[in-house]
């Protein structure tokens, strides 16, 4: 397997970019810059900016559920002031928003530890969409 010149094999160079993008943003971001100015391969290259923007698609979407969370809470709030019997009974509906917020969460783990271990063959990981977005963004060697 091809090794990098930091003497770190490239799937598992790969693994740790989609892994920075799991746990943080912050760390992705840091991670993809990296890996910009100090990587030649580009396999690493592409791997990392679509953990970048897989890890800035799940973030989108757990921002809308909030709103939309927030909303539906606002609602419910605004009903029970004016109908104390229909707010207690709506009161309990705000689960619904948590349990796709949960499961977007569980969506978002096994898709990334599917990914983790598909990058250790230090090969490009193909996602569906963002595929096609990275290979356009980073030329060819």
């Amino acid at each position: 397997m091809d090794k990098t010149k930091f003497g770190i094999t490239v799937g598992a160079l790969s693994a740790v970019g989609y892994l920075c993008g799991y746990l943080s943003m912050t760390a992705m971001i840091i991670f993809f810059v990296f890996t910009l100015a100090f990587s030649a391969e580009r396999v690493i290259k592409v791997n990392a900016l679509q953990s970048l923007c897989l890890s800035f698609f799940f973030l989108i979407i757990k921002i809308v559920m909030g709103w939309i969370g927030d909303l539906y809470g606002d609602l419910v709030g605004l009903i029970y002031k004016i109908s104390d019997k229909v707010g207690s009974v709506m009161a309990g509906g705000s689960t619904g928003i948590t349990k796709v917020t949960e499961f977007v969460s569980f969506a978002e783990t096994v898709i990334f530890v599917i990914i983790i271990f598909m990058a250790f063959s230090g090969k490009i990981v193909k996602i569906p969409v963002i595929a096609k977005i990275a290979e356009k963004h980073i030329p060819e060697e």
